[in-house]
């Protein structure tokens, strides 16, 4: 199951998707387990949802909003006042800046039961299942060149925390 975070045509998550797997790294990397993965622009502001891997800022959100930079570093480790300023700089320029899309950053996901069964397509988002970020691809959006190929770990920046699905 494929999922883009944004509203895109099908025939266009469908190449994103094909160009990574078409990819000799991503089929070396690949594990019959990942049974969903979502597409995201390189700096998603969710990314921390799914893994403790960095978002890929574009010079533009970096100039504007250095502290991006020193808030991933450390893993949510300032305060909850430093959150919020960066989450109130995102919102207030939201719909005003563009999303960088130079970066197609696909995470591929296994979902299973409880007991560790991998669940099949039309059940990948019921509810109570764990699901563990598995691999990160990162794709030009340009060129549709593999960027990185990196196996995750599962695990999140917000630790144990259960995160929604989105």
């Amino acid at each position: 199951t494929v999922i883009p975070a944004f509203e895109r045509p099908e025939a266009e998550v469908l190449q994103v998707y094909r160009t990574a797997l078409s990819n000799r790294r991503v089929q070396r990397a690949f594990d019959s387990d990942m049974n969903l993965v979502y597409i995201l622009p390189g700096d998603f502001f969710l990314t921390a949802i799914l893994t403790e891997e960095p978002r890929k800022f574009s010079k533009d959100i970096i100039e504007l909003f250095p502290e991006v930079l020193e808030w991933h570093q450390h893993k949510f480790g300032g305060t909850i006042g430093d959150f919020f300023k960066i989450f109130y700089n995102f919102v207030d320029t939201h719909g005003a800046r563009e999303t960088d899309y130079d970066v197609e950053r696909l995470i591929f996901v296994s979902a299973k039961t409880r007991k560790g069964k991998t669940v099949g397509q039309k059940d990948v988002l019921d509810i109570g299942l764990v699901r563990s970020a598995a691999l990160l691809v990162d794709i030009d959006a340009d060129t549709r060149k593999v960027l990185a190929v990196k196996k995750l770990t599962g695990l999140h920046k917000w630790g144990t925390i259960p995160m929604p699905v989105f």
